[in-house]
């Protein structure tokens, strides 16, 4: 698969509704009774804290820290599934059987499975439209599980290709045509698309997401990949290559990683992957998959990018294939997906400026405005705004029962829900039904006596721990003190010091420390961070900025990502 796209491709459908595709994959199980320990004892992250249903992103690697596979493993049926692409499946197994011994544990490549993605704003919305019976409220609570589509068996798992939310249907290429059929016909009603390959693997750059076999390969070291992240526990115990990561974590940032890189001006045609980047005829990196981005609005790549040139936000002056550029270098990802609890809260407000629109004495059970505010419940099951507005508006369209139900469900989902009591006693009373009215009634009013008192308990309780925290504080800077005092130049003893000044939002005094600390220790990073804090506290933003980016910059070769993050979320809301 081509990563380069010749093209401009429009992820903008994604973006906005979603698409689905039938995408190549495999389905690799894992079954036998040693299987978790043997995959615990093999695998980079933490598999004993996955349970049934649940899932996580994982790798394989050799002794060196390389990477032999990366994937999503998921505990489904009482079994293990390890969903990859294809071109790994042969290397993974090889890999677990040249380490089995007398485990007692089977691998098998299933190979009649098909794949459909799902992905988008939508296609949790598009899933509860297609899945049999009641497990549509699985969607928003396992990873994964076994439902029906039209009545055929197939495992429902949640995988994003995009950076949106998006699931895997996977089915036997007998039942795989009834459950395509079905798909297409649910999505073609909500506006989703189908999406070729080139639209997938766009979606994948804007995302950030680095493909084993373009991004890195088997010469790079997991840490140089950015999955570090998201696909290793440092406190899981003994797995192959684990001496080699903990190593490189200790010693700091490796000496080339994975970045973003924004390039302009955009070049004319795709650059090959790994095309060199070169600072003064030095080269300091390569490029991988890039693309220009309508989303974006950016030409954009992912890059392999040598240490000191990592720093976010840094522009340098380079030369690709013989052309200038200004490349700037940015976190990963380009683009941000919002949550399913985020698209639900705007469907939910695009629900209530519907309704204001329509015409009660027109608008009918099926109204643009209950239909959002049922998508938005699938999206967020646990939304109470939209549970409470979807059985007002039924109730005032003469759906009383579905109404009630509502509230009864809500009531379910939140036993101290005040307003599910309160509606249920006003829909009760127009009914005529006055003795369940005055009970419901009875018991919002029990419910919101109970609350009032449990917030003024819990407001006692956050003072109280307010106190205690101030305490540890000021029992802490007693000990800095001490030590200040004996060695006015001790370089933990002034950040720690200073920190703890800027937590009892005494940012003056907390400046004077941090400052002689980042003098001691100029790569001391979290001194960066608090001083950044202290000057936000006197609202000097031009030098919390300065903090800021000058401690991003020793993050970035330090490979600190944690305070980096940290540093670059408050960057960027200072105005």
């Amino acid at each position: 698969m081509t990563t380069n796209l010749t093209t401009k491709i429009d992820t903008y459908p994604v973006r906005k509704f979603g698409g689905w595709s039938i995408v190549e994959l495999s389905y690799i199980r894992v079954f036998g009774t040693d299987a978790r320990r043997f995959l615990q004892s093999q695998t980079t992250n933490d598999v004993n804290i996955v349970a049934e249903g649940g899932g996580h992103s994982n790798c394989l690697i050799d002794r060196k820290s390389r990477p032999v596979g990366c994937f999503r493993m998921y505990m489904l049926d009482s079994e293990y599934a390890i969903i990859c692409d294809t071109k790994q499946t042969e290397p993974i197994l090889e890999h677990l059987d040249k380490f089995r011994f007398a485990d007692k544990v089977d691998f098998e490549d299933w190979k009649g499975a098909r794949f459909i993605a799902i992905q988008g704003p939508r296609s949790r919305t598009l899933m509860g439209a297609i899945i049999d019976g009641d497990g549509t409220h699985q969607l928003s609570s396992v990873d994964a599980f076994s439902g029906n589509v039209s009545g055929q068996p197939a495992k429902i798992i949640r995988l994003s290709l995009t950076g949106e939310d998006g699931y895997l249907i996977v089915s036997d290429q007998e039942t795989f045509q009834v459950v395509l059929s079905k798909l297409e016909t649910a999505a073609g009603a909500l506006n989703m698309v189908s999406l070729d390959q080139a639209t997938l693997d766009a979606c994948r750059i804007e995302a950030g997401l680095p493909k084993l076999g373009v991004d890195f390969d088997g010469d790079n070291l997991l840490a140089e990949t950015t999955l570090d992240e998201t696909s290793v526990s440092y406190t899981k115990g003994c797995f192959q290559g684990q001496e080699v990561l903990a190593r490189v974590r200790s010693q700091g940032a490796p000496t080339r990683a994975l970045v973003g890189l924004t390039l302009a001006p955009p070049p004319v045609s795709p650059l090959a992957v790994d095309t060199e980047i070169k600072l003064d005829n030095e080269v300091i990196g390569w490029i991988k998959s890039n693309l220009h981005s309508k989303v974006c609005n950016e030409y954009i790549a992912i890059a392999m990018v040598r240490r000191d040139y990592r720093t976010p936000g840094k522009e340098w002056h380079v030369s690709l294939d013989g052309h200038d550029y200004t490349a700037k270098v940015q976190l990963l990802p380009f683009y941000q997906a919002i949550s399913p609890e985020q698209q639900a809260r705007r469907t939910f407000e695009d629900a209530l400026q519907e309704f204001a629109r329509e015409d009660e004495q027109q608008a009918g059970y099926g109204s643009l405005s209950i239909e959002l505010l049922r998508e938005s419940l699938l999206l967020d099951p646990h939304f109470e705004d939209a549970y409470e507005a979807l059985g007002v508006i039924l109730n005032r369209r003469g759906q009383a029962d579905e109404a009630i139900k509502l509230m009864q469900q809500l009531a379910t989902l939140n036993p101290d829900s005040v307003m599910a009591h309160t509606n249920l006693s006003v829909f009760y009373m127009e009914m005529g039904l006055k003795e369940k009215a005055e009970e419901e009634k009875a018991i919002s009013m029990s419910i919101e006596m109970r609350l009032a008192l449990q917030q003024s308990k819990d407001e006692k309780q956050k003072e109280k721990e307010r106190q205690v925290s101030q305490e540890e504080t000021l029992e802490r800077m007693g000990m800095f003190r001490e030590v200040l005092n004996i060695d006015e130049d001790d370089q933990l003893a002034n950040y720690g010091y200073g920190d703890c000044l800027v937590e009892l939002g005494r940012f003056e005094e907390a400046l004077l420390h941090l400052k002689r600390s980042i003098e001691l220790k100029p790569t001391h990073t979290v001194a960066y961070l608090a001083l950044g804090k202290a000057y936000e506290g006197i609202v000097n933003s031009k030098e919390a900025r300065a903090a800021y980016e000058r401690g991003i910059d020793v993050a970035a070769k330090r490979g600190d990502m944690e305070p980096l993050k940290k540093m670059q979320a408050r960057l960027d809301k200072l105005v």
